[in-house]
């Protein structure tokens, strides 16, 4: 629609009316949310509906609109108490007057009050919600009126709430658009917060009163990340302080041949809030963290410095090229696993690194849990083996020259023993029927079946899935694979084989949906499954390669610099 015609009130008025069309739109949407959640399981063909939502009735809106399990939940949180509990809600939402944010607002500030009491506060704070009121309440001002409302109403309210927050509590992360990352624990002991924060201010502060020149938020977060990843792990404070002190920036060095006598020397920066020593390379503290639980991914060429594909971290998402290299140095003293990958990206092989890098930590008695897995293209392989008769490929940095010729050995050997394992099992059954020996042969079922019957995967088959299905398979679920539980789809229980093709990475949740909330798993192909909801929906689940060709990665190593001749 033109506006550009409009006056200024005109305008105006034109956003007010949208907004009641939004307002409008959304209420039909919860309604129909509700619904959804309401229908029984089996009922995709008739009409049946349950007396309220059942645990895994957030499952069928999370496939529905894609959207993690804790956003489907709050979604039908607010769909069932605007539509069935609090039908004010809903209506003031139909008639375009109340927003979906001041009705989540309310909803979630009232969820703990009996009936009567939220009857009651509704009706007092609607009135200054809607875009019909003459001065509507912005967001704090609505949270603060239904609070004190609440506890005038029922005083032990805010301890309730508290007490049931806590018992909830969870340690989260999320990745940032800048590429860092937040880790925050939620819903903890007022107390023990206050303490905690108390505990990294007081060592901050004496870091700062013994001269580091860091910024103070800086040397806190430095500190509050270093107590929680095991950097310090056993130190006191003392010995903590005098390790950390180790990381700090060197001190400006005046130039006399570019700055004039007795001119000031340039300021430090002492607000970098990256970790001390990573602008002078991979320097870091005497100490370093055993990175417990991180799960880093990269292709080995940009390991090399041949290209700058982005890695990732399992659970946090992509990652710069350069953080990649400088996170894999720190991951010496890990696992490190290597998928081979075919030329259409799939999993070849897989095996197990020992070698690192001349120069870099080499791995020693019990590793830590940190694991770094490497994709590594066979064709990039048998480039590096003809290295010398392809002047176009890029020089290799000879530390890694241990690493290549040892990924060259185990290739080759795990070619030879997906080989083997192709024709063994055919082999030894048709050599124990030749033979004529029953006792024989029933040997041989025997301890082949045993191998197919038995509950758990092994760790090589476990390796494998990990690496070839980096994801949960469950519908728009992105939990990390090493964080999931290996399953069967055709269950166990009901014969179904501990072999590859008949397991897959499940997160706690959707295991329990296939098991326990009524949804079935179906495999399509090697890289496709199909899950069937208690509706009877059905969602396709594909697994994408594990590379993705980027081409402007692929030259950016090789482009030439915009001042100078592509020549």
């Amino acid at each position: 629609m033109e506006l550009s015609g409009l006056t200024g009130a005109e305008c105006v008025a034109h956003a007010v009316q949208a907004q009641r069309a939004l307002n409008v739109a959304a209420a039909a949407r919860l309604a129909a949310v509700a619904e959804v959640a309401a229908c029984a399981p089996g009922s995709g063909a008739r009409v049946e509906r349950m007396a309220e939502p059942d645990r895994y009735s957030i499952d069928e809106v999370r496939a529905m609109y894609s959207l993690s399990v804790p956003a489907a939940g709050a979604l039908i949180d607010l769909a069932w108490t605007a539509c069935r509990r609090l039908p004010e809600l809903h209506a003031a939402m139909a008639a375009g007057d109340l927003d979906e944010r001041r009705a989540a607002t309310i909803v979630f500030w009232v969820k703990d009050l009996c009936d009567a009491h939220t009857h009651q506060i509704c009706a007092e704070v609607l009135p200054h919600c809607g875009l019909s009121a003459e001065a509507p309440w912005v967001s704090g001002k609505l949270v603060a009126q239904i609070k004190k409302r609440a506890i005038a109403l029922d005083p032990s309210w805010a301890e309730r709430r508290y007490t049931d927050a806590v018992r909830r509590r969870r340690v989260v992360s999320w990745q940032n658009p800048d590429g860092t990352a937040d880790l925050t624990g939620q819903q903890l002991e007022v107390d023990r917060v206050a303490a905690a924060k108390g505990r990294i201010h007081a060592l901050a502060d004496a870091a700062k009163r013994d001269g580091d020149p860091r910024g103070i938020d800086a040397i806190r977060a430095d500190l509050y990340l270093g107590c929680l990843d095991g950097t310090w792990a056993g130190l006191s404070d003392a010995d903590l302080l005098a390790d950390y002190a180790k990381t700090r920036p060197a001190p400006p060095v005046d130039d006399p041949d570019t700055e004039p006598e007795g001119a000031p020397a340039p300021a430090a920066h002492v607000d970098d809030p990256l970790p001390a020593g990573v602008q002078a390379g991979l320097a870091r503290s005497a100490r370093s963290s055993p990175y417990i639980g991180v799960v880093l991914r990269a292709k080995f060429s940009t390991l090399l410095g041949f290209d700058e594909h982005p890695a990732e971290l399992a659970g946090a998402g992509p990652i710069s090229p350069a953080s990649a290299r400088r996170i894999a140095q720190r991951m010496a003293l890990g696992t490190w696993r290597v998928a081979f990958i075919d030329d259409e990206g799939r999993l070849a092989h897989t095996g197990l690194v020992g070698p690192r890098p001349t120069g870099w930590a080499q791995p020693r008695g019990l590793l830590p849990k940190g694991v770094l897995d490497l994709l590594v293209p066979i064709d990039l392989l048998d480039q590096l083996a003809l290295r010398a008769h392809l002047p176009d490929l890029p020089p290799v940095d000879p530390i890694w020259i241990p690493v290549i010729e040892h990924l060259h050995r185990s290739l080759g050997r795990q070619e030879r023993i997906a080989e083997d394992r192709y024709w063994r099992e055919w082999i030894e059954r048709d050599e124990a029927e030749r033979s004529g020996d029953p006792a024989r042969l029933a040997e041989v079922i025997a301890r082949q079946e045993r191998a197919r019957r038995r509950r758990f995967p092994t760790l090589t088959q476990r390796r494998r899935l990990q690496l070839a299905i980096p994801d949960c398979i469950g519908v728009a679920c992105n939990r990390a694979s090493h964080r999931a539980q290996i399953d069967h789809i055709h269950d166990h229980a009901l014969g179904g084989p501990t072999v590859e093709d008949n397991l897959a990475p499940e997160c706690g949740h959707d295991h329990a949906l296939k098991t326990k909330g009524g949804w079935t798993l179906e495999r399509i192909d090697e890289h496709r499954w199909c899950w069937t909801t208690r509706l009877g929906i059905h969602y396709p689940v594909t697994n994408p390669p594990l590379l993705d060709h980027y081409p402007e990665a692929d030259q950016q190593r090789h482009r030439p610099r915009p001042d100078t001749d592509a020549a």
